[in-house]
């Protein structure tokens, strides 16, 4: 595969290896991917857990505010065992 970068990018390629974190310009690349992969990863994850907490709330099941923060006025004051 050839690959035709923007000027910035391979000013960015050739930063990247200029610190000899990577040995070559496929190891950025690689590595680039990895992070937009995981990336794409975690937005659908909290996409869904998003659309989740919604449909909770519609069906009324919440905790209030002043619940979550009496629940984390007892974790402090009472640390695990």
């Amino acid at each position: 595969m050839n690959l035709k970068l923007s000027a910035e990018s391979e000013a960015f390629v050739a930063e990247q290896l200029a610190s000899g974190q990577y040995p070559d310009e496929a190891a950025v690349v690689e590595a680039a991917l990895r992070h937009l992969h995981a990336e794409q990863q975690w937005k659908a994850y909290a996409a869904a857990a998003i659309d989740e907490g919604l449909e909770q709330s519609e069906r009324g099941k919440f905790v209030s505010a002043e619940e979550i923060e009496a629940l984390l006025n007892k974790y402090i004051r009472e640390p695990a065992q």
